[in-house]
């Protein structure tokens, strides 16, 4: 997996979203166990100053949780729908299309009876290539080729799995606005390293081809929540690389979303700290084995659920 623009802006966003878990998220859990425990044995006389930071970060730890689950869910359904429109619509593998795949190196792809001109990677473990009847129907064998150059950098990229990410991490974290705007890097940097993936492979006049006749997109929309397929959005950034040859230069994240995600981790650690007072069990005092137990099963529970979600969404594929 090359390290690419596309790369560099998801691993980012995973680690901005992943260094204040650590200690707001896993190591938090195990305190506010504590801290529920307290609340609920000494009642409003065990309240102080720590209490309304604590509960603070308690709310805003479980607004996330919501705030992620429903995006995941969401994501969920989206997938379950498209699996069904392709089952429903598959049509038999063109030789046309079995050669084009082959010569591309794309050993899963599916043809799906639509008259719009669209192409996608769908798939969590074993990504697969779509693509519709009506873009078979347009483009020439050299286009055919370009889309499937396309499609193949998601399929080794792993990008269906990618944007289940991308799309429910800043809805967990909606206090790091920063992250909104990595997962807006990462969207747009993979369709312009796909794009230049297809160019060395085929060339810029097939790709620009390609990307004239399938510019209409599809009109399902199962498929933005739950599909690697770039958006009519991008189709100007894309038409800039393929005229300057090279990558044009990515929106920057502005100032104000860059002070507003330090400023949400200072209170968020400032909830935490509370919290932590708020109990008075730091990890080597006597309340330190209870708040890793606690700790334990928060980060189990996400991993059984995680591990859930993902052979759900992996089970959605057509047979």
């Amino acid at each position: 997996m090359k390290l690419d623009t596309a790369n560099r802006n998801f691993f980012l966003l995973l680690g901005v979203a992943l260094a204040p878990y650590l200690l707001l998220g896993l190591f938090g859990c195990g305190v506010l166990s504590v801290a529920a425990f307290r609340l609920a044995s000494d009642g409003s006389s065990g309240w102080g100053p720590a209490t309304w930071p604590a509960l603070g970060f308690l709310a805003v730890t479980a607004a996330g949780s919501l705030l992620g689950s429903r995006s995941l869910w969401r994501q969920r359904r989206a997938t379950i729908a498209l699996a069904r429109y392709i089952q429903t619509h598959r049509l038999p593998t063109d030789a046309a299309v079995a050669t084009a795949a082959q010569a591309e190196q794309v050993r899963r792809i599916e043809l799906v009876d639509s008259e719009e001109a669209f192409s996608f990677t769908y798939g969590i473990r074993r990504p697969r290539v779509v693509v519709s009847r009506g873009l078979f129907a347009v483009v020439d064998e050299a286009e055919l080729r370009a889309v499937l150059a396309h499609e193949r950098y998601h399929v080794r990229n792993l990008d269906p799995l990618k944007v289940v990410v991308a799309r429910a991490v800043p809805s967990a974290f909606f206090f790091l606005p920063a992250l909104g705007h990595l997962r807006a890097r990462y969207l747009a940097g993979r369709e312009l390293a796909a794009d230049r993936r297809a160019v060395r492979a085929c060339g810029r006049r097939s790709l620009a081809g390609a990307l004239y006749k399938a510019s209409g997109g599809s009109s399902l929309p199962t498929l933005s929540a739950a599909a690697a397929m770039g958006s009519s959005e991008l189709l100007e950034t894309r038409l800039a690389q393929l005229e300057a040859g090279q990558e044009p230069p990515l929106p920057r994240i502005s100032r104000l979303a860059l002070v507003s995600t330090a400023a949400g981790v200072g209170l968020m650690a400032v909830g935490l700290a509370a919290t932590v007072l708020l109990v008075d069990a730091p990890l080597l005092s006597p309340g330190g084995p209870l708040t890793a137990r606690g700790s334990g099963a928060c980060g189990g529970l996400w991993l059984v659920a995680a591990l859930g979600l993902y052979r759900s969404l992996e089970g959605q594929r057509p047979t």
